[in-house]
């Protein structure tokens, strides 16, 4: 029942109608409030919002419903962050990982995290596990590459890059070279 809510949800954030989602998305977790999934989108759309302490209160309830899901982990990480709580987030992040460590979601969003709190090594070192964990995926390679041009070392980047479209990055990874 949660599946067609999630698409009119989608839709509507996609539209601009942000306070109708909101609307679904909250009736969603009222109907089906004991649904990992119906939370989910209740916490996903407030984050799309900006509704941040919202979202955090949402992620919260998910986490204590389900304390094996690596994507509650991963949204109260991310509640965390847009609360600027980073070092909540990156344990969240941690514990989304400790339970699927190949978890791509999360990995991306450690390393945006990462980043952010100027720790390129520790980004990189998430992308080079990206790049064992998914050996046949250029995204690890992508985001190298772009640790890199953040470092301002472009020679890496070019080399991270160029990988990234020996994986199959297409277009992307194209764009990214130029």
């Amino acid at each position: 029942a949660t599946v067609p809510r999630t698409r009119l949800v989608q839709y509507d954030l996609s539209h601009g109608a942000g306070n109708k989602a909101l609307s679904l998305a909250q009736d969603a977790a009222s109907a089906y409030g004991q649904s990992p999934e119906a939370v989910g989108l209740l916490g996903t759309t407030q984050l799309a919002l900006g509704k941040g302490a919202d979202a955090l209160e949402t992620y919260q309830k998910l986490v204590g419903m389900a304390p094996d899901n690596p994507a509650a982990h991963l949204g109260l990480g991310l509640a965390q962050e847009a609360m600027n709580q980073p070092q909540d987030a990156q344990a969240s992040l941690e514990k989304a990982l400790s339970i699927q460590p190949d978890f791509l979601p999360a990995q991306d969003a450690l390393i945006s995290l990462q980043m952010s709190q100027r720790r390129p090594a520790a980004a990189r070192q998430i992308a080079h596990a990206m790049q064992t964990q998914h050996a046949e995926s250029p995204i690890g390679y992508q985001r190298e590459g772009d640790i890199e041009m953040a470092r301002g070392q472009y020679q890496q980047a070019i080399k991270a890059y160029t990988a990234s479209i020996t994986k199959g990055a297409g277009s992307q990874g194209m764009m990214k070279l130029h």
